[in-house]
């Protein structure tokens, strides 16, 4: 079989299992996933469904509770104070407190009064059922033993279900017995049950026991069902969630129903589809166009390079030469060309290796040379640690748990009658507000340093994305950017007395190589400062500056007050090895023209001479996502008519 067809076999045979390969995945793991999150969204939403009526129970739990704790009701309750029932137990009460029932009823059981409105329809009914109930069937629930108890939950009425709250009638001071109860009630009627679905914002609905709208498996729910959640997909693609509310006495009273849009598996199906028509598609594609370069780069090549072979024997070009380790035909001419060209090809693999060593080296300075940034910020950092451990109160902590070891066996003795028991007591609770102290400075460093080290891998990250010319993008924050080369710059800011301001207006997330656009901030900001400390007894601002310059480029500016310089210095700044500084290497801004070159961009520095500060400008295309129109609507909606640019001023003391 030739290499063309066992080619063609294998690249179908991949293209099947990659295409079975995610099929499975949609079938067994995404869809299934989305599935799941769903139900979790449901539980979550009858779970705040319930918690809203129970914060409702609270509400009528304190309503009730302060009524029963006034004097007024408490004279009412054993005199029965007509001041008091002609002034508050009027129908105005029930409108105001929104209650459908009020009743005071003595610890005897007898009931002072009671009597309730609906507040649907306004209109007074019987309430002895419910007076029944408190008096009889709930008397051991409310007969309270101290003035905290209460009684909250549902029970059943004539009306339908109703929220109930008895708190015990006792004097203002809360001191002395219970002498009856306070309770209020309200029915969840449709009102009720429409404000808790608008503040939920759910599709919420309550079923009491004899409701037509109630499923078989509903019933079974509230006839007293082991299984109290239930969630389920109607004909129609609804989910519907439903779980039991118990009464006061603990038996099933009313069934909660939440219907939810099936839009999360929806959309995974949708989603999986076209994740399964992507990867036939992508398949194909691989195998076409995998077939299309092995011909391209195998097959053709072939006769190309037997006709080479030829040339190079006939004519001795030595300049082209070809490297094959193989045993099928191309190996075969490969061997043949390099058996005629073996004296150059030593001379050329040495040439090659001194050019690739030349890329080494400089890619090698570069990264040493930024790598050296942040390792003065990590070398601060451990200095700092260190100085911190060696000065630590841990030595003393010894000598306080030998001085405890010693007086173990008399330690009662040693606290009450020694005077260095109080004392050492004193120390060790200021030696542990000590050591806390150490500890959260020392997390805070150490902090700081794992930061730095990310950043140092982050560069070489970068600069290998450099040596292969690559420009990977990602999104990233404008405020997150300039909050990270800042925090990279702390330690060199910090007691200079620079003060940082800020000057950048409200923008989409910016779509940059975020590891090299923050390494060209960090050099630019280093030059700044140290520009800056060169210059002492002055006020120093390094200004940082973004606007949008076109429609998707980004202009980023850095301003020193620090040295400035000629114009001839300007001229050479972005050359390799040239810096102004006894100490520099004239790598950062070398590094920095290559990035922002290399990505389309441009840089640029100017200064109206020496002593009068500088700016570096870099540009960067196709930084500037376009946000969506929903995006666009909700930032219109947030914000003034009129926005202006945030500056927001930093200052390191």
């Amino acid at each position: 079989m030739s290499i063309r067809h066992q080619i063609t076999l294998i690249l179908i045979a991949l293209s099947a299992i990659f295409v079975t390969t995610s099929w499975l995945m949609q079938q067994f793991f995404i869809e299934p996933a989305f599935a799941a999150l769903e139900l979790d969204s449901a539980d979550k939403d009858l779970r705040r469904c319930i918690d809203a009526l129970n914060a409702e129970l609270e509400s009528l739990e304190e309503l009730s509770g302060d009524w029963g704790a006034w004097d007024e009701a408490y004279e009412f309750t054993l005199n029965g104070s007509e001041a008091f029932k002609s002034s508050n137990l009027i129908d105005e009460t029930f409108t105001t407190a929104d209650l459908d029932y009020l009743s005071i009823i003595a610890k005897n059981g007898d009931v002072k009064w009671s009597d309730g409105i609906n507040s649907a329809t306004g209109e007074h009914y019987d309430v002895s059922s419910i007076d029944s109930m408190l008096t009889k069937d709930l008397a051991e629930k409310t007969r309270f033993v101290t003035v905290e108890d209460s009684l909250s939950g549902l029970i059943e009425t004539t009306l339908g279900p109703m929220l109930i709250a008895s708190c015990p009638v006792v004097p203002s001071n809360r001191k002395g017995e219970s002498i009856g109860i306070m309770t209020m009630g309200r029915l969840l009627t449709e009102d009720r049950i429409s404000e808790l679905a608008h503040r939920t914002h759910l599709d919420v609905s309550f079923l009491a026991k004899g409701s037509k709208q109630l499923t078989s498996m509903e019933r079974r729910f509230l006839e007293g069902s082991a299984v109290s959640k239930h969630v389920e997909t109607t004909e129609d693609g609804t989910l519907t969630a439903s779980t039991t509310l118990k009464d006061v006495t603990g038996k099933p009273l009313v069934l909660i129903r939440l219907s939810m849009s099936r839009t999360v598996t929806q959309q995974g199906a949708i989603a999986a589809r076209a994740a399964m028509w992507c990867s036939l598609g992508g398949a194909l594609m691989t195998a076409l166009g995998t077939g299309m370069a092995l011909r391209r780069r195998v097959m053709e090549p072939l006769q190309e390079m037997a006709n080479h072979a030829t040339r190079v024997g006939v004519q001795d070009d030595l300049d082209a030469r070809i490297r094959f380790r193989r045993n099928d035909e191309i190996g075969k001419l490969a061997a043949t060309f390099n058996l005629m060209v073996a004296r150059l090809a030593d001379s050329r693999d040495k040439l090659q290796e001194a050019a690739h060593r030349a890329g080494m080296a400089e890619i090698a300075s570069e990264v040493l040379h930024n790598v050296g940034n942040a390792v003065n910020s990590a070398g601060c950092s451990v200095e700092m640690l260190t100085e911190r451990l060696e000065s630590s109160r841990l030595p003393g902590l010894d000598m306080a748990i030998a001085l405890l070891s010693e007086q173990a066996p008399r330690a009662a003795e040693f606290f009450s009658q020694d005077p260095r028991g109080p004392k050492l007591i004193h120390y060790l609770e200021t030696l542990n507000g000590t050591l806390q102290r150490e500890h959260g400075e020392c997390l805070s460093e150490l902090r700081r340093l794992t930061e730095t080290v990310a950043h140092i891998r982050s560069v070489i990250t970068s600069q290998q994305d450099h040596a292969r010319k690559s420009d990977f993008r990602q999104k990233v924050g404008l405020q997150e950017l300039l909050d990270e080369t800042l925090h990279i710059n702390e330690q060199l800011l910090t007691g200079t007395g620079i003060r940082v301001h800020i000057e950048a207006p409200e923008l989409p997330l910016l779509r940059i190589n975020r590891s090299r656009i923050s390494q060209v901030l960090v050099n630019l900001q280093k030059n700044a400062i140290l520009s800056m400390i060169s210059v002492p007894n002055k006020e120093h601002v390094l200004t940082i500056s973004v606007r949008e310059e076109t429609e998707n480029t980004l202009a980023i500016s850095v301003t020193d007050t620090g040295t400035g310089m000629t114009s001839e210095v300007q001229s050479r700044l972005f050359q390799q090895g040239f810096t102004t500084r006894s100490t520099g290497s004239g790598l950062g801004l070398h590094y920095c023209a290559n990035v922002i070159r290399d990505i389309g961009g441009q840089i640029s520095a100017h200064s109206a001479g020496p002593g009068t500060g500088a700016t570096f400008r870099i540009t960067i295309p196709g930084a500037i996502t376009q946000p969506s129109p929903e995006e666009i609507a909700i930032r219109e909606a947030s914000e003034p008519a009129e926005v202006s640019d945030a500056s927001q001023p930093f200052a390191f003391t």
